[in-house]
């Protein structure tokens, strides 16, 4: 008797994992930008995002927002959101944009990540790294994001912004 409980009490385990739950799905996981960023990678995120803040400087929030999302294919790292989480630009998963993703959850980690974003980025004029797993349009699967964020005042709001990009392995 006790075999045929401990039987179906496996198999009941098992009749419980949902195969399309992206928390049972294989992930690359890396710890440390550093290690799993291509140097290219890292060279670039830098660059789009100083290019993005020096953008502040010369245009209106509105104008910027016009702006990224127009320009997806030359700015395809960009990010902008509110302190509220409503997401103002992304390039990389532009149907992101308009909605507020503040209580959005990474299926893998299963942490808040748009509010990590947001706690990250606490001083106006310093950068963050940041890391999260996301859907990627392009292979339809969960992978891991790295990204540097700030904050800046602009027209009597805050704005968080940067660049994002999607693991690649190193070559």
């Amino acid at each position: 008797m006790k075999k045929l409980l401990s039987l179906i009490f496996i198999l009941f385990l098992f009749s419980c994992i949902d195969d399309d739950d992206p928390a049972f799905a294989a992930v690359d996981f890396c710890p440390n930008y550093q290690i799993c960023l291509t140097n290219t990678q890292i060279q670039t995120l830098e660059a789009d995002f100083e290019k993005t803040k020096s953008h502040f400087e010369s245009f209106s929030t509105q104008e910027l927002i016009a702006y990224f999302n127009e320009s997806q294919t030359q700015h395809p790292h960009t990010l902008l959101l509110t302190p509220e989480g409503k997401i103002l630009v992304d390039n990389q998963t532009p149907e992101n944009v308009n909605q507020n993703l503040y209580d959005e959850i990474d299926k893998i980690t299963g942490s808040f990540y748009i509010q990590d974003i947001i706690n990250s980025a606490k001083n106006v004029n310093e950068k963050y790294w940041i890391s999260h797993f996301i859907k990627n349009p392009e292979t339809n699967r969960y992978q891991q994001v790295y990204g540097i964020v700030g904050l800046i005042e602009k027209d009597g709001e805050f704005i968080l912004f940067g660049a994002k990009d999607f693991i690649k392995t190193k070559q």
